[in-house]
């Protein structure tokens, strides 16, 4: 059985994110699909870092905790294709 798409909007995905686990997909540079599972909800993420590391960050990127990983990941935001 296929799954659908709860959402396809980016905004909506930052919500869900931020409100709990979330399956999605998107397309990797190889042009392969990824399928993750991914959060930015407090309670599952990781404390900061307090060796004074840190990434910036981009508008155009999505920044996500994958829960397989247990690592933070990204992806370009234009390379979204949806969410369970």
């Amino acid at each position: 059985m296929e799954k659908t798409f709860k959402t396809k909007d980016l905004s909506e995905f930052g919500n869900m994110l931020r409100g709990g686990i979330v399956e999605f997909e998107f397309i990797k540079k190889d042009g392969s699909v990824r399928q993750a599972k991914g959060t930015l909800q407090a309670e599952y993420l990781p404390a900061p870092k307090t060796d004074g590391t840190s990434r910036k960050s981009s508008d155009n990127v999505q920044v996500y905790f994958d829960m397989d990983k247990q690592s933070f990941r990204s992806f370009v935001k234009e390379s979204f294709v949806g969410a369970y």
